[in-house]
C-alpha cells in the first residue's frame, strides 16, 4: 500500500503497509504555496451540508436537511471527514473505495501572515505505491493543482519535517521544499505512529505472557 498526505482546512495522511507516504508537488499556477511539496487537501464546503456561507446566518437550504436527525455539529464533522476523502480522490485519482475512513490526528496552527488552522487526518489505502502512481498518471479531476507525486518512506518524510524546509532528499537531488502545513502534519503523524507502535508492542508482550501461562 501507499500513503498520501493532505493540507488546508482539512489535511490528510495515508500511511500504508509498505510504510510509504504519497505527497504532491504543488503546481506553480496555484495561488498558495506554488511549487512546494504538500499533501492533497481542500476546504470543507458549508453548502454541501445546506448551510449559508455566513455562519451568523446559517440556515438549511432544503426540507431534507431540515428534517435530518443529525445535529448541525455532526453534519459539520461529517463534511470535514468526507471532504478529506474527496480531495484525495480528486487530486490523486484514488477511488473512494480504496481509502479507509479518516482518523483525526490534530490541528496545525500556522502563524502570521497566513494565520490559519489545518486539520490533519490519517487514512490508509490498499493500493501499492506503483498503483497509486499509475492512478495519478491517468489524470485526476484536479490534476492542475500538482505537477508530480513524491512517494517516500514515512521515516524519510519525517526526517525532512524535523529538519529545515529545504533539506535535500538525497545527495545530488533537488531540495525538498515542504509547506508549513505538511511539516506540522508529519509531526502529528510521527506522534501517532509512536503511540500506535507502543500499543502494538504492549499487546504483543501481553500475548506472549498469556501463552506462557497456558504452557504452565
Amino acid at each position: 500500500s501507499s500513503s498520501l498526505s493532505s493540507s488546508s482546512s482539512s489535511s490528510s495522511s495515508l500511511p500504508s503497509s509498505s510504510s510509504d507516504i504519497v505527497l504532491i508537488k504543488r503546481s506553480h499556477h496555484v495561488a498558495v504555496d506554488p511549487g512546494m511539496v504538500d499533501c492533497p487537501g481542500g476546504h470543507p464546503e458549508p453548502s454541501s451540508i445546506g448551510l449559508h456561507p455566513n455562519l451568523e446566518k446559517a440556515t438549511f437550504t432544503d426540507n431534507e436537511a431540515k428534517s435530518s436527525k443529525k445535529t448541525l455539529v455532526q453534519r459539520v464533522v461529517d463534511e470535514i471527514f468526507d471532504s478529506a476523502k474527496l480531495e484525495i480522490r480528486d487530486e490523486i485519482n484514488v477511488k473512494l473505495s480504496d481509502i479507509s475512513e479518516p482518523t483525526l490526528l490534530g490541528a496545525v496552527h500556522m502563524a502570521s501572515p497566513r494565520s490559519s488552522v489545518s486539520l490533519t487526518l490519517i487514512m490508509q489505502t490498499t493500493l501499492t505505491k506503483d498503483e497509486v502512481q499509475a492512478r495519478y498518471d491517468q489524470g485526476a479531476l484536479e490534476a492542475y493543482e500538482s505537477t508530480q507525486l513524491l512517494i517516500l518512506p514515512v521515516k524519510e518524510a519525517l526526517a525532512h519535517a524535523q529538519s529545515s524546509a529545504t533539506a535535500p532528499l538525497k545527495e545530488g537531488e533537488e531540495p525538498l521544499h515542504m509547506t508549513a502545513a505538511l511539516r506540522g502534519s508529519l509531526q502529528l503523524l510521527d506522534k501517532y505512529l509512536k503511540k500506535h507502535d507502543g500499543i502494538k508492542e504492549k499487546e504483543e508482550r501481553e500475548e506472549k505472557e498469556e501463552e506462557k501461562l497456558h504452557q504452565l
